[in-house]
């Protein structure tokens, strides 16, 4: 369900049928005419906590009789550590989608920075604004 006015959203968790897992509702990351790629969310108990795992399903659009058929092509499965560190790389790299330039940068967790102008920025700042920057060249570019 999308986020109302509120900033609220709900997320709905149902027991999977081996009753040993929960699962929530896919969410597609992207479709085209041709593919569809969806991430389902896992809930697996553990003796510490309830751990969070997602399966990254990518699907074919097949012509049925009279709507699409999706058809399973591949999927990856990732724990809780290596969900995390899809979430901070993600983080990571839209903070420095914020800004213009190729560079060096900082990321600053969790906080909003503040350029020298003034401008806020969720989280990153270019390395040029700070001592040690090195600006791009042919040189350091990566391939």
């Amino acid at each position: 369900m999308p986020a109302d006015n509120s900033g609220f959203e709900s997320v709905t968790r149902r027991e999977a049928r081996s009753g040993k897992v929960s699962f929530g509702d896919a969410v597609i990351l992207h479709e085209t005419s041709r593919s569809r790629v969806q991430l389902v969310p896992f809930f697996i108990p553990r003796s510490s906590g309830t751990d969070l795992a997602v399966k990254i399903v990518t699907y074919a659009k097949k012509p049925a009789l009279q709507d699409w058929a999706l058809v399973e092509e591949k999927a990856v499965t990732l724990d809780e550590p290596a969900s995390r560190r899809l979430l901070d790389a993600l983080r990571k790299h839209l903070a420095v989608s914020d800004e213009d330039g190729d560079g060096e940068y900082i990321v600053i967790h969790g906080g909003v920075s503040r350029r020298r102008d003034g401008d806020r920025r969720n989280g990153s700042v270019p390395r040029s604004e700070s001592a040690g920057h090195r600006p791009s060249s042919s040189n350091n570019r990566a391939q």
